[in-house]
């Protein structure tokens, strides 16, 4: 795969890694880039937008998922006003194109599936010129970035926006383990006594304790220890904001549960103390793929 969708494989959407041929041993922990595609079709056809322009980044992830939704617009009669790739190294002067096709064009629905990273500077062109009154619809690429969305000068020509993002959820005993965090735990990890004093905008002073200076909150004030994380109501992380997490806890769980199901190990017979014999293959371990 020459243009690949730089992420990790507990966020991999990418659908050619489901062909069990080229990737025999990858296994999903997010759905396919197939789903959201043929969810943002039927969202079109549903409201009856015969009309839209596409904007693809110029990777698999990209060129995949904007197929099947154009495909799918296709064998619904439905139209494409424009059809334009996001280059991963984009130029002012693509830029410039990109937002005179959008400003040219009579669609009033877009849909961009692209990550946050290549249709920003899109995103800023449009703001300074101007440019609104369009329904965009957004892939889980650039809609997890809720940062982004939320910036002032994006307000005006996303609102209205509608987006796909992967499924949230909670995961079980997180809470209790994030409310024991304390840097007088673990005092060796200074990623700890950072987030602390991030979170709280204090600052340890050098009395057995190594200052920090991570992010740009200014700290006015000594950190204690007597801080209380249970005090800030969840607010210093969101749920909606953990659903690698939740992926990667689902991943490890449906392991254990396909392996549990394998067992019991039969005993060796004649062995001394009822050795067990646990030689699981890979092979045997499988799961449903998307």
């Amino acid at each position: 795969m020459s243009k690949t969708r730089r992420e990790r494989g507990f966020a991999a959407s990418v659908p050619d890694l489901s062909d069990k041929i080229q990737f025999p041993s990858f296994l999903r922990t997010t759905p396919s880039d197939i789903d959201q595609a043929y969810g943002l079709a039927r969202l079109v056809i549903h409201f009856g937008w015969t009309w839209v322009g596409i904007l693809a980044e110029d990777s698999d992830y990209g060129l995949q998922g904007s197929q099947v939704f154009y495909n799918q617009l296709q064998e619904a009669g439905y139209c494409a006003a424009f059809y334009k790739f996001l280059p991963l190294m984009i130029s002012g002067d693509s830029v410039h194109g990109i937002v005179q096709t959008i400003r040219a064009s009579t669609a009033k629905v877009i849909m961009v599936f692209s990550t946050i990273y290549v249709f920003a500077p899109i995103m800023d062109a449009l703001a300074r010129d101007g440019v609104q009154g369009k329904v965009w619809l957004a892939s889980d690429g650039w809609t997890t970035i809720n940062t982004v969305l939320n910036e002032p000068h994006h307000k005006k020509i996303l609102q209205g926006t509608i987006g796909f993002s992967p499924k949230t959820g909670k995961i079980p005993g997180l809470d209790d383990f994030l409310y024991k965090i304390h840097p007088f735990r673990t005092p060796e990890d200074i990623f700890i006594t950072a987030f602390w004093e991030e979170i709280f905008s204090c600052q340890w002073d050098d009395t057995g304790r190594k200052q920090t200076s991570v992010g740009s909150v200014a700290r006015t004030k000594d950190c204690t220890g007597k801080e209380n994380l249970k005090a800030l109501n969840g607010s210093f992380y969101s749920e909606d904001q953990l659903w690698e997490a939740l992926n990667i806890y689902n991943a490890v769980y449906a392991i254990a549960h396909a392996l549990h199901t394998m067992q019991p190990c039969h005993i060796e017979e004649g062995s001394v103390g009822n050795n067990r014999i646990c030689n699981f293959q890979p092979w045997k371990v499988k799961m449903k793929h998307y």
